[in-house]
């Protein structure tokens, strides 16, 4: 898939990989490079690549021709990159799973702060937003009653709504662009930030 677009002394590229996959660079006169081996779904923040290479997260620059390597992070890193066409230059830090907690990596200094155990999953909507969602019976199998959203920001997990199912096992919530969309026993309700005021719908409600 397409996850990031950027411009490099006045030249437009898209980068295209995902899990397992190389991470391909494409050009806008058509040029393609290859950046290497990718074995999650990378990601691209504050015009760095983040590529999960053995035990370790690499932390490339991208040049005009090929990369440098700016830092190289122990551990199995997650990073959620549900991202195109992203505006690099306004993000400060991002959040991660290393493990069985989540991490916030500032993208300044690459120093990694923990800020809780992992129960759930991180969603990231553009242009800069994080979230968590947790869940109450994790790993995920197990019938479930509630999700609980969070807001990661500053190194900090701000609570902002706990969805409850009318029947366990029977709904799922999912944070986009302008809200939250919970499905309780598939039935479709909307939260739009940033109150998170339900929106109503003929037909739906």
């Amino acid at each position: 898939m397409i996850f990031a677009h950027d411009e490099l002394n006045g030249r437009e590229c898209w980068l295209i990989g995902g899990q397992g996959q190389n991470v391909i660079r494409i050009w806008e006169d058509g040029g393609v490079e290859d950046l290497g081996i990718s074995q999650k779904v990378p990601a691209y923040f504050g015009k760095l690549l983040f590529s999960q290479t053995g035990n370790s997260l690499a932390v490339r620059q991208l040049l005009e021709i090929g990369s440098k390597t700016i830092k190289e992070i122990n551990g199995d890193f997650t990073i959620s990159s549900f991202h195109t066409f992203l505006d690099v230059d306004q993000i400060t830090e991002i959040y991660a799973k290393r493990g069985k907690q989540i991490v916030r990596i500032d993208l300044h200094t690459l120093e990694i702060s923990e800020i809780g155990p992992d129960r759930g999953y991180l969603r990231f909507v553009a242009p800069g937003d994080f979230y968590y969602v947790e869940s109450k019976s994790w790993p995920y199998g197990k019938p479930d009653k509630w999700r609980k959203v969070y807001l990661l920001k500053d190194g900090k997990m701000l609570f902002l709504k706990q969805f409850d199912f009318r029947e366990p096992g029977r709904g799922s919530v999912w944070v986009e662009e302008h809200g939250i969309v919970f499905y309780d026993m598939d039935t479709p309700r909307f939260f739009a930030f940033p109150n998170l005021l339900e929106l109503r719908f003929k037909g739906l409600n």
